[in-house]
């Protein structure tokens, strides 16, 4: 009988926890250094000048300064995309276990193949040792092979290859379909909001000029918010990620029509691997897109 929760090991669990809070934090500071300059930019626009909000603004900048320089030391981005491209690598060796592929392949014995996935393991560990140190415990249990992971691979070929279409194939096919409309939604909001932005801080300039007896027109306030949404666009990339996502999907629906077309063991293992090592490639062009930012 097939598990109904696939578990991966121990380390998918700590890369995958790590690159969450990593990205959380990273976004939250960008959004954070925002509030702090636009709040002092609002306390400018309103003419506040008493000592006492003069203060507050120039704390606020300091603050603002102070969340940048945190943003750019912590490196938080980086620990971002790397334990990202970490938990994807465990999770790409597990499914090669689980299903008998290449260079886990079922006519290996036991002893060997076990050997082989914790050396695989181990040699990412190295490859990331740098990561470990942020890893949260995760329990008493430190699992390379999990029981999962055994069930799967001593099932027949009938199950393991519906195991690996429906958790593996059609999942990634749901995440990129889901995650390019997703973010094409996303790029029109932002870039609605940015036009929006820079549409009231121009109207709000010509009224400045026309009017300038009246001084209540924040067009710079507006100005600095729409700098912001571009900033966050360019970091996001809704629109690069929503065309390379739907690019990928397309590939793996192709993957999955020569799916149909396995007949026993040894196209099995191979179909596996060549779908793994393809799945390895977009992730490694999403690492290099990312660290082109």
């Amino acid at each position: 009988m097939m598990s109904r929760v696939f578990k991966f090991p121990t380390l998918f669990y700590q890369a995958d926890n790590l690159s969450n809070s990593s990205q959380k934090n990273y976004l939250l500071n960008i959004l954070l250094t925002f509030i702090l300059s636009l709040v002092s930019a609002v306390l400018g626009f309103l003419g506040l000048t008493s000592s006492n909000f003069a203060f507050v603004s120039a704390a606020l900048i300091f603050f603002s300064i102070l969340a940048t320089i945190y943003l750019v030391l912590s490196k938080k981005d980086q620990t971002w995309y790397r334990s990202r491209a970490l938990a994807e690598s465990v999770k790409s060796i597990s499914f090669k276990y689980a299903t008998g592929a290449e260079p886990l392949s079922l006519q290996l014995e036991g002893k060997v193949v076990d050997d082989n996935i914790i050396d695989k393991l181990n040699a990412l560990l190295k490859e990331h040792q740098q990561l470990s140190e942020d890893f949260c415990h995760i329990g008493s249990d430190i699992n390379y092979i999990t029981s999962e992971m055994k069930n799967i691979r001593n099932q027949n070929f009938e199950e393991r290859k519906d195991f690996y279409l429906k958790n593996r194939i059609q999942d990634q096919l749901d995440f990129y379909n889901t995650n390019a409309e997703n973010n094409r939604r996303k790029s029109k909001f932002w870039f609605s909001i940015m036009i929006l932005f820079q549409i009231l801080a121009m109207i709000f300039a010509i009224l400045r000029a026309k009017y300038p007896e009246i001084n209540i027109w924040p067009a710079d306030v507006f100005l600095l918010a729409s700098s912001f949404v571009f900033t966050w666009l360019v970091t996001k990339k809704h629109r690069e990620l929503s065309a390379s996502y739907r690019l990928t999907a397309f590939e793996i629906s192709k993957i999955k029509e020569k799916f149909l077309n396995i007949l026993d063991d040894k196209e099995f293992e191979i179909f596996v691997a060549d779908s793994e090592n393809a799945f390895s490639r977009e992730h490694t062009q999403w690492l290099a897109r990312q660290d082109s930012l």
